[in-house]
């Protein structure tokens, strides 16, 4: 994919249907031998996305982002202030289209969520990531992100799986 226009700006509802896919194939690749394929191809479907987006896209301290290139948005993160810490921004989701990872797009998504942090104020950015994936937590530690020894263990449809939290100074 040429890169001749790219774009981070606020999801609109007409981009609800394409999160939703990036949402659920991200997800189904990322979390493959994770979680359970009940959760990964039952509960977790492009219709489920849909009408998740189409509730989270009113939440008032939620922000969503997409990454557009050419007119086509190809990632997406969710970004709201952390309840658990004053001057942190939390991400929330961070998804990118699987058939485009590894080319740069989440580098470009990540530039921006530290940009905005610091242009609003926050001193630190964090995530929960499963303990289980490996391909997110590379991707994290290369863009400065450390385990701060916190974990929590969160249930997915049958399954309970163990989450660390990571974070990064901006």
């Amino acid at each position: 994919m040429l890169h001749e226009q790219i774009i981070m700006r606020a999801m609109e509802a007409k981009d609800i249907l394409r999160v939703a896919e990036i949402c659920t194939f991200a997800r189904r690749m990322g979390f493959w031998g994770i979680l359970s394929d009940n959760h990964l191809f039952v509960d977790s479907s492009v219709p489920h996305y849909v009408g998740y987006f189409e509730r989270t896209i009113k939440h008032e301290a939620w922000q969503i982002f997409v990454h557009e290139e050419n007119g086509i948005v190809v990632g997406f993160m969710t970004v709201s202030s952390c309840d658990e810490e004053k001057g942190c921004l939390q991400i929330i989701q961070f998804y990118v289209e699987p058939a485009l990872q590894g080319g740069g797009i989440g580098s470009r998504m990540m530039r921006f969520c530290k940009q905005k942090a610091t242009l609003d104020g926050y001193n630190k950015i964090c995530l929960w990531v499963l303990e289980k994936n490996a391909a997110a937590i590379g991707f994290y530690e290369t863009k400065g992100f450390n385990a701060d020894g916190a974990r929590r263990t969160r249930k997915y449809g049958d399954l309970e799986a163990v989450q660390m939290k990571y974070t990064i100074a901006v």
